[in-house]
């Protein structure tokens, strides 16, 4: 799996790190004020912002599902970096949090899709049964899906991140991928008989997300400067009536 091994004084870590084509955005973070749950503080620059998705053993939540891969994502002076930590067995889970932990130190802000409702929560679970503190509690969290929502629901049949990826983003995923829903069962699997199996496309699945997250703030980033000059003459009614509502919460209401 292009895994290697990393001993630390809380255990053994599992994972891999490579260097992916997403270039860092050109606008300012705080033209998303009023677009994400949380405005951006106003000193915030893109390498604040850590991107986070999880592979977990259920969809459905709850104190017995496991977070068996977390993929990390960042821009710094060398591109945009993906790091994936794997769980080979469940006696890992305590140095893969710490590890999460000790990553998120260097940030201020984390970017999930639909993380509010799912991943943050589920680490901060995980975290609590195993006697440790929630591995991001000191940053500010970004749900994507907010803000996806917030500029093109009008205009898409649906605001999943793969429907935003290929619809504003212009990036279809390709093949190689897994059916999410196919996840829990793959690493089930391997658990049982340890083979790997699909394993492969759940982790390639996991870093498209990574990078999937970094275009789609991106594209919010892009369509929030857009908010300052107005809809143009072209601009469908969908996308005007949802800026209008963005300026409004930003308290732009001058013609």
């Amino acid at each position: 799996l292009g895994l290697h091994r990393e001993d630390t004084p809380e255990g053994v870590v599992w994972c891999r790190q490579d260097r992916r084509e997403v270039p860092r955005p050109s606008h300012r973070i705080g033209d998303l004020r009023g677009v994400l749950g949380g405005d951006p503080a106003p000193d915030l620059r893109w390498p604040d912002v850590l991107m986070l998705d999880t592979e977990t053993t259920g969809l459905m939540g709850g104190t017995g599902t496991l977070a068996f891969l977390v993929g990390l994502g960042w821009w710094d002076d060398d591109g945009f970096q993906v790091r994936q930590l794997f769980l080979p067995e469940p006696g890992f889970e305590a140095p893969l949090l710490a590890a999460i932990e000790g990553q998120a130190r260097g940030f201020r802000a984390v970017a999930t899709y639909n993380g509010a409702s799912f991943d943050l929560p589920l680490l901060r679970t995980r975290a609590r049964l195993s006697r440790r503190d929630d591995p991001v509690a000191a940053l500010a969290g970004w749900d994507l899906l907010v803000g996806a929502r917030r500029q093109w629901s009008r205009r898409l049949p649906d605001c999943r991140q793969q429907t935003v990826e290929e619809a504003i983003c212009q990036r279809p995923r390709r093949g190689g991928d897994i059916d999410g829903a196919l996840i829990p069962a793959t690493y089930q699997h391997y658990l049982r008989t340890a083979e790997l199996g699909d394993l492969e496309p759940v982790l390639r699945h996991n870093r498209r997300d990574i990078d999937g997250l970094a275009l789609v703030l991106a594209a919010l980033a892009e369509g929030a400067r857009r908010r300052g000059d107005g809809p143009g003459p072209a601009t469908p009614w969908c996308d005007a009536w949802s800026q209008a509502l963005i300026c409004e919460r930003r308290r732009e209401v001058e013609l």
